[in-house]
């Protein structure tokens, strides 16, 4: 496994190819994923998780989950062999001036961005409701 940047802490879970770490982002998508009906009702439960395209279907996925007997969020980072999920209701590019990020960043800037900045470090409100605040 050493071809995988690995890290399990207290709400962190990443699995990154160590290729993958620098490539620069080719752009940054913003999905709706649908996690299935809501008991009989024709309704559904989402979320919401991010991909790093990094080109030749590759992305690496961003994504907050917890566990239903602990409300902190855990970031999950996670190399992938595709760019669009087979759950996905909808999805948004997040460009940012003339359609292109307006710098490049690498996954590497982007997990170390995360966890240097704790944003990685946030309660989920009970429910199901969301984020409720950062720790």
């Amino acid at each position: 496994m050493a071809n995988i940047f690995r890290v399990r802490q207290d709400y962190l879970d990443v699995d990154i190819r160590r290729e993958d770490l620098n490539v620069p982002i080719s752009a940054l998508r913003i999905v709706v994923h649908t996690t299935g009906r809501i008991g009989l009702s024709n309704a559904s439960d989402n979320h919401v998780t991010q991909y790093l395209l990094l080109g030749n279907e590759r992305s690496v996925q961003i994504n907050m989950r917890h566990t239903n007997d602990d409300l902190n969020g855990d970031l999950e980072m996670k190399s992938r062999n595709y760019t669009d999920s087979r759950k996905e209701i909808e999805h948004f590019p997040a460009t940012f001036e003339n359609g292109r990020l307006v710098r490049s960043f690498t996954v590497a800037e982007v997990y170390n961005a995360i966890t240097q900045s704790h944003i990685h470090e946030f309660a989920f409100a009970g429910g199901g409701n969301g984020c409720r605040y950062w720790q």
